[in-house]
């Protein structure tokens, strides 16, 4: 979790800090920190308590990052100061972050005759991804499927082999199936995590968020300490 407290110049940082430290203080007493979050803190996350989910050391500022590797174990962290103000840290866990991924839309074009010609032939026909289900349409034999956005390991180890081997928009070598003779066209690949905004673009959009939210009533209350609630 968070609560910022917006200083943009030294003098206020200085005043921020203070405040910070006697924030930290009633927290540590008892303090409900998402009462704190929601009457003091000038982060988006203010209304939802200062909750901020998983989030990766990539995806917050660096002082902030720096801060949490540095932490052993769970509960609030010194105040930390970045260019904009203090930060006031709750880390309620950590973990590792999951293996990255390849997901890939795939188009399978089925020969239900068994025959290799079949096949071979329609793929001759196919300049992209676009034309399979057209060439499949134009015989009684050929049978075309939308297979998209799935992970390449649910392909099972030939699968995954075939169309790792294979160019986007190109066809995978030709396999056997319980239905006849088929083949992969990978029309798009995407390695690594799931598609998402880029870093600075996140970065952008938090800041731009934190600083649209600061008001005259947040910043009397962050001068002032606020008064922070007891659960």
């Amino acid at each position: 979790g968070e609560i910022f407290l917006y200083a943009p110049d030294e003098a206020t940082k200085a005043e921020a800090l203070q405040a910070a430290q006697s924030i930290i203080a009633q927290l540590n007493q008892g303090a409900d920190f998402r009462v704190a979050a929601q009457r003091i803190s000038s982060a988006p996350t203010s209304a939802a308590g200062g909750d901020m989910g998983w989030v990766t050391t990539d995806d917050i500022d660096p002082a902030i990052a720096e801060a949490v590797k540095a932490s052993t174990g769970n509960g609030i962290l010194e105040p930390i100061q970045t260019d904009n103000g203090i930060y006031i840290i709750l880390v309620g866990g950590k973990r590792e972050p999951a293996a990255p991924v390849t997901r890939v839309d795939l188009k399978r074009l089925v020969a239900t005759d068994g025959n290799e010609a079949t096949l071979t032939e329609a793929i001759g026909r196919i300049t992209s991804c676009d034309d399979v289900q057209s060439v499949a349409n134009s015989r009684s034999t050929l049978r075309a499927q939308d297979v998209n956005d799935i992970n390449v390991e649910e392909l099972g180890p030939e699968g995954r082999s075939l169309v790792l081997a294979a160019d986007v928009g190109s066809p995978t070598e030709i396999f056997a199936v319980s239905s006849g003779l088929a083949v992969m066209y990978v029309c798009r690949r995407e390695d690594g995590a799931e598609a998402l905004p880029s870093r600075e673009d996140l970065k952008g959009t938090l800041k731009s968020r934190e600083l649209s939210m600061i008001s005259d009533r947040e910043l009397r209350n962050a001068r002032r300490l606020a008064t922070i609630i007891y659960r």
